[in-house]
């Protein structure tokens, strides 16, 4: 009688594993599932940030190229000149509008981009001769910085960032 228990016991153990196998089988494969969404998710929004981060720096390295070419030539109406600023400032505002999904802020910049702007736009009208060298360097300098933290957003964004060293219109 003792191996007849036994043969029940087992078989009831054996019938209980294959319970809790079919149970957990699903379970884990839900689970792993679940993570694969997450992490899909993840990655999606890693693309993302990297995209917006991408469109800031073009934004403003277009918006900074334009001043500089805008004001080495002086031709062009002023108000051509200032439809096209008008439309690299609403780009930059957008891109930096953009990265605060991220929770990045980009602000400081755009005041010395601003006051450069109005300067171009005076030069190119007429309403003064004095080419604004030295603010121009300035939008250059800061663009340099926003470069410089941008780079350092995508290190942390990205396990690695590989990083050619370039030249200031780039």
């Amino acid at each position: 009688m003792d191996s007849a228990v036994w043969g029940a016991v087992g078989a009831m153990v054996g019938a209980g594993l294959t319970a809790l196998g079919g149970y957990l089988g699903p379970v884990r494969a839900a689970r792993a599932e679940a993570q694969q969404r997450i992490q899909q998710r993840r990655d999606e929004r890693e693309a993302g940030a990297v995209e917006r981060l991408i469109a800031i720096r073009s934004a403003y390295r277009a918006w900074d190229l334009y001043l500089n070419e805008a004001a080495s030539s002086r031709r062009g109406s002023a108000k051509a000149v200032a439809r096209r600023i008008s439309e690299l400032r609403e780009a930059a505002l957008e891109a930096s509008d953009a990265a605060m999904r991220d929770g990045w802020w980009i602000g400081t910049e755009h005041i010395a981009f601003e006051s450069v702007s109005a300067k171009v736009v005076a030069l190119v009208s007429g309403a003064t001769s004095v080419v604004p060298s030295a603010e121009l360097a300035e939008v250059r300098r800061m663009r340099n910085v926003l470069n410089e933290r941008i780079l350092e957003r995508l290190t942390a964004l990205l396990d690695t960032v590989t990083v050619l060293r370039h030249s200031p219109d780039q």
